[in-house]
């Protein structure tokens, strides 16, 4: 972050906008009514002010008397800092601090003084004879209602956008739309999209008693990188709050995933953390878990792994596969190899077998993996497919297989990656989503393999890239 990032003031947007707004770009905050926009403005008008800067607050929408009825019950609402409108013993907007400046231009004076031909106009005349820092319009929408067609509309817009980041100054348009619609939407260098999401649980059937929880994400900034995906906030005293994630990464030594393009979208591994791959096929997985797998044991991590596609079976498949990293890891104990069936005459010590057909025989898997890695003074990562784990199992079974056994190791402080062909995992979709902490896609488009991060904490995009593998290495590509 440097000189020319503004921030926001506002508890949680900075880190989805890793660091802030770049100075003199034009933002559109959208979202439904009640959603909060006119306290998210002039909580980011009031935070600039407080810090010595001019802000021009623009009510287009309400009366000004009906913004300081409702807003004075805000906390950050400081009338010292409010110049012209409401606070009229505050004379001279030119001196040496900060201030707020209110001009109402609701519609019913707008209409009355016909004065909407020049709207533009006047805002332009009093960012540059006040040197205004800051502006604000709440909102854009009332603007659109009385402003010609569209092609005059879309003009004006641009214009204005143009000339205002030219000044230097920060812009932030309120907007009543719904996402996808509206001109700002393409004109804007950044769009803020306020919504809700319904929260009630998975299982609840009782429709009278779901309810909704108000979400916030940054959908477009031009010039810099963001948080993408989904949060939560609320509206307090205090104005607007964005709720942290429920678990945040720690970083720690071997928290690499071995593809430094993804640790850079997701932040890599933590301790504990639940990863599941959605794949098409074996390509290009199979070379992303043999890197991530690699990874682990250069790094001095001890790695769990049940992948009966890798044909593992003795020492000299074992070494075909991973390499004499993994065979040395093995001998040492901390590569634990997990086999479907009998395992006699086979040759790797470190094994752990389990057969479906026997009641019970994967439930133990979790505490017998557990005993083998307790105690020892390196972290674990565990690699489970689960389609080597059986068809034959019906949909309920397989859920509480997976829930328990992924649970169980993540308790235990390990790192758990499991992964399943599309087609297989469709009917374990919603017991992956509740009991992971990182969902990754990986699919095929023609010639080109892509991989998208669907969910995960603080990742920095959730949009499709293209996978390549070059001699066994993996890298992606953002389309």
């Amino acid at each position: 972050m440097g000189k020319d990032t503004v921030t926001t003031g506002i508890e949680g947007l900075d880190e989805l906008l890793c660091g802030g707004l770049p100075k003199g770009s034009t933002v559109l905050l959208s979202g439904p009514p009640g959603a909060g926009k006119t306290v998210l403005a002039l909580q980011y008008a009031f935070y600039h002010a407080s810090r010595g800067e001019r802000v021009l607050f623009v009510s287009t929408c309400e009366p000004l008397y009906k913004v300081n009825r409702y807003a004075s019950s805000l906390s950050f609402y400081n009338l010292d800092l409010i110049s012209g409108g409401i606070n009229m013993e505050f004379y001279d907007p030119k001196i040496k601090r900060g201030y707020v400046e209110l001009q109402d231009y609701s519609l019913g004076q707008m209409v009355d003084e016909q004065y909407v031909g020049d709207f533009f106009d006047g805002i332009q005349k009093k960012v540059t004879r006040r040197s205004i820092d800051h502006l604000i319009v709440d909102s854009i929408t009332s603007i659109n209602m009385l402003i010609g067609n569209e092609i005059d509309r879309r003009k004006k817009t641009l214009l204005f956008s143009a000339w205002v980041s030219r000044m230097g100054c920060t812009t932030l348009l309120t907007a009543e739309q719904s996402e996808g619609d509206g001109t700002e939407r393409f004109l804007t260098d950044a769009i803020i999209d306020l919504g809700s999401t319904e929260i009630s649980p998975l299982w609840s059937t009782d429709t009278l008693q779901n309810t909704r929880g108000r979400t916030i994400g940054v959908t477009k900034l031009r010039g810099k990188s963001h948080l993408s995906g989904r949060y939560l906030y609320n509206i307090t005293r205090d104005g607007i709050r964005i709720l942290p994630p429920g678990r945040i990464t720690i970083s720690r030594k071997g928290a690499t995933t071995g593809i430094p393009d993804l640790d850079a979208l997701t932040g890599g591994f933590s301790t504990g953390e639940r990863w599941h791959f959605n794949t098409d096929g074996r390509e290009p997985f199979g070379s992303m878990l043999r890197q991530m797998i690699d990874a682990a044991l250069k790094a001095g991590e001890g790695v769990v792994l049940f992948a009966p596609s890798l044909g593992i079976t003795d020492e000299v498949t074992l070494e075909e596969q991973l390499g004499p990293e993994a065979k040395e890891a093995q001998k040492a104990g901390r590569l634990i190899i997990v086999l479907k069936g009998p395992v006699a005459g086979k040759a790797l010590g470190s094994i752990v077998s389990f057969a479906t057909e026997q009641a019970g025989g994967l439930g133990k898997l979790a505490p017998e993996i557990t005993s083998l890695t307790a105690g020892k003074r390196h972290g674990w990562i565990a690699f489970f497919d689960l389609e080597g784990l059986g068809e034959e199992w019906d949909t309920t079974h397989a859920r509480n297989v997976f829930a328990g056994l992924v649970d169980a190791l993540a308790a235990a402080g390990m790192t758990v990656i499991t992964s399943a062909d599309i087609g297989y995992g469709a009917g374990l979709s919603p017991t992956i989503e509740q009991h992971t902490d990182v969902v990754v896609d990986t699919w095929k488009m023609d010639l080109y393999w892509l991989l998208r991060v669907r969910k995960a904490p603080g990742a920095v995009s959730y949009e499709p890239h293209a996978v390549r593998v070059d001699e066994g290495k993996i890298s992606l590509m953002k389309l």
